[in-house]
């Protein structure tokens, strides 16, 4: 099967690499491009680069393969820089965090809200969705604190407080 994300590289070691996340986050029945973080972090395990240029245009998705791919570009030890070239929206707004740099094109969209999911059942059902969309957003805080110099705590209340950002 084709990737659904791009790395753009020849062989041997390359000063720069570019790669592109174009698609939803995680699993999708729609999308073709989705990028799912199994194959991409074993993927960008064999990038061997001074710089990796991660380009975004994503609405997001998987929380967990979100988390997942903000991690692994974290841990490489290229330099990692983030470019939203479109948007970033959702879960693909905290993979742009995982950049040293991140930059947007003028016309671009970054967007931030707490983690969202669809859940059916009976009331005790429902509190333990809650529950883990707690997690989550305790979870990612962080993340968005280390890249805005903000506290955690603050980054929290954005990921909580029921508002698209």
């Amino acid at each position: 099967m084709k990737s659904p994300f791009k790395i753009i590289k020849a062989k041997g070691k390359q000063d720069a690499v570019d790669v592109f996340i174009f698609g939803d986050i995680g699993a999708s029945w729609w999308d073709e491009n989705a990028v799912e973080a199994a194959k991409f972090v074993k993927d960008l395990q064999t990038v061997d680069a001074g710089t990796i240029n991660v380009r975004i245009n994503s609405y997001g998705g998987s929380v967990s393969d979100g988390i997942a791919i903000y991690n692994a570009l974290r841990r490489h030890p290229a330099t990692v820089n983030t470019h939203v070239e479109g948007v970033a929206i959702s879960i693909a707004s905290l993979i742009a965090m995982a950049g040293e740099t991140m930059t947007m094109a003028e016309n671009a969209l970054l967007m931030v809200h707490g983690p969202s999911a669809m859940a059916a059942g009976d009331a005790t059902t429902m509190r333990e969705m809650a529950d883990i969309l707690d997690k989550y957003a305790q979870a990612m805080a962080p993340s968005y604190a280390n890249k805005t110099g903000k506290p955690a705590s603050e980054m929290l209340d954005l990921l909580t407080d029921g508002t698209d950002h």
